[in-house]
Protein backbone atom coordinates (compact mmCIF):
# COMPACT_ATOMS: atom_id res chain seq x y z
CA UNK A 1 0.00 0.00 0.00
CA UNK A 2 2.80 2.44 0.88
CA UNK A 3 4.49 1.74 -2.43
CA UNK A 4 1.23 2.38 -4.25
CA UNK A 5 0.67 5.66 -2.42
CA UNK A 6 4.24 6.68 -3.20
CA UNK A 7 3.72 5.81 -6.86
CA UNK A 8 0.58 7.96 -6.93
CA UNK A 9 2.06 10.90 -5.03
CA UNK A 10 5.41 11.11 -6.77
CA UNK A 11 4.05 12.36 -10.12
CA UNK A 12 1.97 14.97 -8.30
CA UNK A 13 5.01 16.21 -6.34
CA UNK A 14 7.09 16.37 -9.51
CA UNK A 15 4.34 18.19 -11.38
CA UNK A 16 3.93 20.70 -8.55
CA UNK A 17 7.67 21.29 -8.39
CA UNK A 18 7.81 21.72 -12.15
CA UNK A 19 4.91 24.19 -12.08
CA UNK A 20 6.57 26.23 -9.32
CA UNK A 21 9.86 26.33 -11.21
CA UNK A 22 8.14 27.36 -14.44
CA UNK A 23 6.12 30.04 -12.61
CA UNK A 24 9.31 31.44 -11.12
CA UNK A 25 10.84 31.58 -14.62
CA UNK A 26 7.77 33.06 -16.31
CA UNK A 27 6.45 35.49 -13.70
CA UNK A 28 8.40 38.13 -11.83
CA UNK A 29 7.64 40.48 -8.94
CA UNK A 30 9.76 43.32 -7.61
CA UNK A 31 8.56 45.40 -4.67
CA UNK A 32 10.13 47.80 -2.24
CA UNK A 33 9.76 50.74 0.09
CA UNK A 34 12.38 53.33 0.90
CA UNK A 35 13.05 56.46 2.91
CA UNK A 36 14.55 59.23 0.82
CA UNK A 37 16.38 62.07 2.60
CA UNK A 38 16.22 64.84 0.03
CA UNK A 39 17.50 68.39 -0.09
CA UNK A 40 15.93 70.95 -2.38
CA UNK A 41 17.08 73.82 -4.57
CA UNK A 42 15.18 76.10 -6.94
CA UNK A 43 11.80 77.80 -6.68
CA UNK A 44 8.18 76.68 -6.56
CA UNK A 45 5.95 79.63 -7.34
CA UNK A 46 7.09 82.38 -4.97
CA UNK A 47 8.77 79.92 -2.57
CA UNK A 48 12.54 79.72 -2.54
CA UNK A 49 12.94 76.02 -1.83
CA UNK A 50 16.72 76.09 -1.51
CA UNK A 51 17.79 74.47 1.75
CA UNK A 52 14.46 72.81 2.49
CA UNK A 53 14.76 69.13 3.32
CA UNK A 54 12.48 66.23 4.13
CA UNK A 55 12.27 62.52 4.84
CA UNK A 56 10.20 61.33 1.90
CA UNK A 57 8.87 57.80 1.44
CA UNK A 58 8.56 55.88 -1.82
CA UNK A 59 6.94 52.50 -2.45
CA UNK A 60 6.76 50.51 -5.67
CA UNK A 61 5.56 47.22 -7.13
CA UNK A 62 6.43 45.72 -10.53
CA UNK A 63 4.89 42.70 -12.23
CA UNK A 64 6.47 40.90 -15.21
CA UNK A 65 4.91 38.19 -17.36
CA UNK A 66 5.71 36.20 -20.54
CA UNK A 67 2.75 37.30 -22.70
CA UNK A 68 4.09 38.60 -26.05
CA UNK A 69 3.53 42.28 -26.95
CA UNK A 70 1.78 43.00 -23.63
CA UNK A 71 3.89 45.39 -21.52
CA UNK A 72 4.94 44.73 -17.97
CA UNK A 73 3.55 47.00 -15.27
CA UNK A 74 5.13 49.01 -12.48
CA UNK A 75 3.38 51.29 -9.98
CA UNK A 76 5.40 53.73 -7.86
CA UNK A 77 4.09 56.12 -5.21
CA UNK A 78 6.39 58.99 -4.19
CA UNK A 79 5.55 61.07 -1.12
CA UNK A 80 7.62 64.15 -2.00
CA UNK A 81 7.17 67.09 0.34
CA UNK A 82 9.67 69.47 1.93
CA UNK A 83 9.31 72.46 4.22
CA UNK A 84 6.39 73.37 6.48
CA UNK A 85 3.60 75.91 6.70
CA UNK A 86 3.78 78.66 4.07
CA UNK A 87 7.04 77.14 2.79
CA UNK A 88 5.57 73.67 2.16
CA UNK A 89 6.37 72.29 -1.27
CA UNK A 90 4.45 69.08 -1.94
CA UNK A 91 4.96 67.41 -5.32
CA UNK A 92 3.81 63.93 -4.37
CA UNK A 93 2.92 61.78 -7.37
CA UNK A 94 2.01 58.33 -8.64
CA UNK A 95 3.91 56.79 -11.55
CA UNK A 96 2.07 54.27 -13.74
CA UNK A 97 4.75 52.62 -15.88
CA UNK A 98 4.32 50.29 -18.86
CA UNK A 99 7.58 48.75 -20.05
CA UNK A 100 9.17 45.98 -22.07
CA UNK A 101 12.11 43.84 -20.97
CA UNK A 102 14.79 44.03 -23.66
CA UNK A 103 17.41 41.93 -21.86
CA UNK A 104 17.00 39.54 -18.94
CA UNK A 105 20.14 37.79 -17.73
CA UNK A 106 23.08 38.95 -15.65
CA UNK A 107 22.40 42.20 -17.47
CA UNK A 108 18.78 43.37 -17.72
CA UNK A 109 17.41 46.36 -19.62
CA UNK A 110 13.84 47.73 -19.60
CA UNK A 111 12.30 50.54 -21.66
CA UNK A 112 8.82 52.03 -21.57
CA UNK A 113 6.56 54.98 -20.81
CA UNK A 114 5.48 56.61 -17.55
CA UNK A 115 2.33 58.57 -16.73
CA UNK A 116 3.18 60.70 -13.68
CA UNK A 117 0.10 62.01 -11.88
CA UNK A 118 0.87 64.85 -9.45
CA UNK A 119 -1.37 65.51 -6.46
CA UNK A 120 0.24 68.13 -4.23
CA UNK A 121 0.39 71.81 -3.40
CA UNK A 122 2.77 74.74 -3.05
CA UNK A 123 2.59 78.52 -2.88
CA UNK A 124 -0.85 78.14 -1.22
CA UNK A 125 -2.30 76.48 -4.32
CA UNK A 126 -3.19 72.90 -5.15
CA UNK A 127 -1.19 71.31 -7.95
CA UNK A 128 -2.64 68.46 -9.99
CA UNK A 129 -1.25 67.51 -13.38
CA UNK A 130 -0.17 64.48 -15.40
CA UNK A 131 3.15 64.36 -17.21
CA UNK A 132 4.28 61.72 -19.71
CA UNK A 133 7.86 60.47 -19.53
CA UNK A 134 10.20 58.05 -21.24
CA UNK A 135 11.29 55.28 -18.88
CA UNK A 136 14.48 53.18 -18.91
CA UNK A 137 16.24 50.98 -16.38
CA UNK A 138 19.32 48.75 -16.38
CA UNK A 139 20.79 46.30 -13.88
CA UNK A 140 23.99 44.28 -13.68
CA UNK A 141 24.07 41.26 -11.32
CA UNK A 142 27.42 40.29 -9.83
CA UNK A 143 27.35 36.45 -9.85
CA UNK A 144 27.46 34.54 -6.53
CA UNK A 145 27.81 37.69 -4.40
CA UNK A 146 24.12 38.66 -4.08
CA UNK A 147 25.10 42.15 -5.25
CA UNK A 148 23.64 44.09 -8.13
CA UNK A 149 24.06 47.65 -9.39
CA UNK A 150 21.46 49.50 -11.38
CA UNK A 151 20.01 52.73 -12.62
CA UNK A 152 16.54 53.99 -13.46
CA UNK A 153 15.64 57.08 -15.45
CA UNK A 154 12.48 58.93 -16.45
CA UNK A 155 12.51 61.97 -18.73
CA UNK A 156 9.81 64.14 -20.28
CA UNK A 157 9.05 63.37 -23.92
CA UNK A 158 8.26 66.93 -25.00
CA UNK A 159 4.48 66.71 -25.32
CA UNK A 160 4.08 69.85 -23.20
CA UNK A 161 6.14 72.61 -21.58
CA UNK A 162 6.98 70.58 -18.48
CA UNK A 163 10.64 69.60 -18.10
CA UNK A 164 11.23 66.60 -15.82
CA UNK A 165 14.33 64.49 -15.24
CA UNK A 166 14.31 61.69 -12.66
CA UNK A 167 17.49 59.63 -12.13
CA UNK A 168 18.11 56.88 -9.59
CA UNK A 169 21.40 55.00 -9.12
CA UNK A 170 21.60 52.16 -6.62
CA UNK A 171 23.39 49.14 -5.17
CA UNK A 172 21.31 46.17 -3.93
CA UNK A 173 22.31 43.25 -1.74
CA UNK A 174 20.11 40.15 -1.42
CA UNK A 175 20.00 38.99 2.18
CA UNK A 176 17.85 35.87 1.95
CA UNK A 177 15.34 34.30 -0.48
CA UNK A 178 14.61 37.44 -2.47
CA UNK A 179 14.67 39.87 0.48
CA UNK A 180 17.27 42.58 0.06
CA UNK A 181 18.47 46.02 1.07
CA UNK A 182 19.22 48.82 -1.33
CA UNK A 183 21.26 52.02 -1.02
CA UNK A 184 20.98 54.65 -3.70
CA UNK A 185 20.85 58.24 -4.86
CA UNK A 186 17.78 59.83 -6.48
CA UNK A 187 17.73 63.22 -8.17
CA UNK A 188 14.53 64.76 -9.56
CA UNK A 189 14.55 68.10 -11.40
CA UNK A 190 11.30 69.75 -12.45
CA UNK A 191 10.43 72.82 -14.49
CA UNK A 192 6.65 72.66 -14.38
CA UNK A 193 5.15 75.24 -16.73
CA UNK A 194 1.81 73.75 -17.73
CA UNK A 195 -0.14 74.76 -14.62
CA UNK A 196 0.14 77.66 -12.23
CA UNK A 197 2.07 78.15 -10.06
CA UNK A 198 5.22 77.26 -12.02
CA UNK A 199 8.49 75.84 -10.75
CA UNK A 200 11.94 76.88 -11.88
CA UNK A 201 14.97 74.55 -11.65
CA UNK A 202 13.32 72.80 -8.72
CA UNK A 203 15.45 69.84 -7.67
CA UNK A 204 15.00 67.13 -5.04
CA UNK A 205 18.28 65.33 -4.43
CA UNK A 206 19.47 62.87 -1.78
CA UNK A 207 20.27 59.34 -0.70
CA UNK A 208 17.76 56.64 0.16
CA UNK A 209 17.70 53.29 1.94
CA UNK A 210 15.23 50.62 0.83
CA UNK A 211 13.91 47.22 1.82
CA UNK A 212 13.15 45.14 -1.29
CA UNK A 213 11.66 41.82 -2.32
CA UNK A 214 12.23 40.13 -5.68
CA UNK A 215 10.65 36.91 -6.93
Amino acid sequence: MKKQLLALCLPLVLATSSFSANAAMLLGFDAGVYVWQSETTGTAGSIDATGLDGDNTVSYFAFEHPIPFVPNVKLQISDMAVGTGASLVDLSHVDSILYYEILDNFVSVDVGLTARAFDGSYDSAAFTDTAYLLYASAEVIVPITGLSVGMEMSKDIGLDDNGINDLKIRVRYELLAGVGVELGQRTVTMDLKESLPNTNNLEFDGTYLALTYTF
